[in-house]
């Protein structure tokens, strides 16, 4: 099989890390060590990802004649969760009648039969897929970073000050915190929806997030 979009690793952005936001956590708890702080960080950016599914993408690549197989790589340096679609140059696939999603490493986009006879023609198949970061990462795209930041921040705030017994312990500043993570997830997540009912067969094959306003 012709390698294809889905096979390789696409570098959207240069990795940062999500720990250069540490000193806008550091200021509001000055008796919190750093690896607290960063592993709060780590905690609230992998709670943002699974509660607001931010890493949607597309992916596209040629149907090729006799293959039913698409491995899907993740973008992003994480893991595929999930595939939401499956389309075409001309219709939307049906999960369990015109494809199926094969769990494992890689995760496999598998049409439920061979194409044959393309006669000349270059169908493309396009997938949005969902990834997630890896447990304990800190890498991010800065688009991420610019983009959630702050709820980031929220986040692990809302996680530091809600430990009882430490000298920062504030719990209803915890709670403020805390609604505005949930606020900002909810909001990513309306989002990501957004982009997800978006595709119609005639998207480009790009990183969702560039519709994400």
């Amino acid at each position: 099989m012709a390698v294809n979009s889905f096979q390789k690793r696409v570098q959207c952005d240069a990795p940062q890390t999500i720990a250069e936001l540490a000193p806008n956590v550091l200021y509001r708890v000055p008796l919190c060590g750093d690896e607290a702080v960063r592993r709060a960080l780590r905690n609230a950016y992998a709670e943002f990802c699974r509660g607001s599914s931010c890493y949607s993408s597309v992916l596209t690549c040629p149907i090729e004649e006799g293959v039913t197989d698409y491995p899907i790589l993740p973008r992003f340096g994480g893991y595929v969760d999930s595939v939401r679609r499956v389309w075409t140059d001309f219709f939307t696939m049906r999960e369990g009648v015109d494809y199926f999603v094969v769990d494992g490493d890689p995760v496999l986009v598998r049409l439920a039969s061979a194409p044959v006879d393309l006669s000349g023609n270059e169908p493309k198949m396009r997938v949005l897929m969902v990834e997630q970061p890896m447990d304990g990462a800190e890498n991010a795209p800065q688009w991420i970073i610019d983009r959630y930041g702050a709820a980031f921040v929220s986040g692990a705030l809302a996680e530091l000050y809600a430990m009882q017994g430490m000298p920062w312990y504030r719990p209803d500043v915890a709670v403020q915190e805390r609604r505005r993570f949930d606020d900002a997830v909810h909001g990513a997540k309306m989002r990501s929806l957004a982009c997800a009912n978006a595709g119609s067969g005639r998207a480009s094959a790009l990183d969702t997030s560039n519709y994400i306003l």
